[in-house]
């Protein structure tokens, strides 16, 4: 059973006294930052299962792990880190981040960061990722440097997905040594490869032993065997190959995926081709079926937005008032529609003009060419 050992402010750590000769340092993501109850923390049901030596550090608020408090409770935790000459920090996102920026502080020798951020400064981050740079300010984020980084840094992330590709690139410059793992077509998921104890301490032993091809190896295959990865491959495929994805959806068992993402993919394929139509009664059908689903059908309408069926999406929008529906992000997604609506509004009156000028423009084009042949 864990026991707390420190605290300060919003974080708290917890030992699970364990055998082998490392000790596992954790650090929840910022998902997990609400839902915490205090009293555990990422990575228990592992390190308990299977008797791993483990300190659990947890933080309650989406803070990125203030640097303050938790030097506090480094402080508190040298008599047990002094037992270990093997350390491994390890988290996923703002968990990743932690796992990377307080190595040193920790006296980490590895540090496994899944898909962290390199901070979250808008003034640094904002080009290519404003998804938390609301939370900057609120104690951590700042970013990570050189001076903050100890041990054998492993990052795992999707090249492919631009966010934490960015904050790859950055953790590249602080850690030039660092280990890059990349998992395309994973997006921000990566760390739900390796759900289990088996594959997670496997992964543990090859990091640990300095095995980089059979970390790549693992999570190759470890990928091939998700719907995800063919989920994501058939998302990449929406805009230049719609048909395609529609007929893998019905031949190729390899993309059987769940319902919600299936009609995420029938929606946005069917919108591309301009089968408009189709793409709102797979809506509809799916919203009737599953109402207490409250993200789908907003994923829905940014699909329809983004290959201009603005009218089904106002269609859609309807019948999600009359089923009752409500979200926090749902009168933002209204506005957007009503915009996407003008927009094709006034697409729709300038599209004579846009013809007689791209005309006019063709017969000059002829009428220069002859004049040019007769002056040759």
């Amino acid at each position: 059973m864990a026991q707390l050992i420190a605290s300060a402010g919003p974080i708290s750590a917890f030992l699970n006294e364990g055998i082998g000769d490392y000790l596992l340092i954790t650090f929840n993501d910022a998902a997990d930052a609400l839902k915490t109850d205090g009293r555990s923390f990422w990575g228990q049901a592992l390190v308990e299962k299977n008797g791993v030596a483990a300190i659990g550090v947890v933080t309650t608020e989406k803070n990125w792990y203030a640097p303050s408090a938790m030097e506090e409770v480094a402080a508190k935790l040298k008599p047990t880190l002094a037992r270990y000459s093997k350390v491994l920090c390890y988290g996923n996102s703002m968990g990743g981040y932690a796992a990377i920026r307080f190595s040193k502080l920790l006296g980490a020798t590895h540090v496994l960061a899944i898909v962290p951020q390199a901070g979250i400064d808008p003034s640094v981050v904002t080009p290519f990722d404003r998804r938390y740079t609301t939370h900057f300010g609120k104690g951590g984020g700042g970013m990570i440097e050189p001076g903050h980084v100890a041990g054998k840094i492993w990052i795992v992330y999707d090249p492919l997905y631009s966010h934490d590709s960015g904050h790859a690139k950055l953790l590249k410059k602080a850690e030039p040594d660092a280990r890059m793992i990349r998992v395309p077509l994973r997006g921000h998921g990566v760390i739900h490869l390796t759900k289990g104890s088996k594959s997670t301490l496997n992964l543990f032993d090859a990091v640990f032993a300095d095995r980089y091809l059979d970390v790549v190896r693992m999570y190759r295959k470890r990928k091939r065997e998700s719907w995800v990865y063919y989920y994501t491959m058939a998302t990449a495929m929406v805009r230049r190959r719609p048909a395609e994805v529609l007929r893998l959806l019905k031949a190729d068992k390899r993309f059987s995926v769940p319902i919600a993402n299936r009609t995420q993919l029938i929606v946005a394929a069917n919108a591309r081709i301009g089968r408009r139509d189709e793409a709102l009664s797979a809506a509809i059908a799916y919203a009737r079926m599953h109402p207490t689903d409250l993200k789908t059908p907003l994923k829905i309408l940014d699909s329809m937005l983004a290959y201009k069926a603005p009218e089904q999406a106002s269609a859609f929008i309807d019948v999600l008032d009359q089923s009752g529906f409500q979200h926090p992000a749902f009168e933002r997604t209204r506005r957007l529609v009503e915009q996407g609506l003008r927009r094709a509004a006034v697409a729709v009156r300038v599209a004579p003009f846009a013809l007689a000028v791209e005309w006019l423009s063709a017969l000059f084009d002829v009428l220069n060419s002859e004049f040019a042949a007769s002056l040759l």
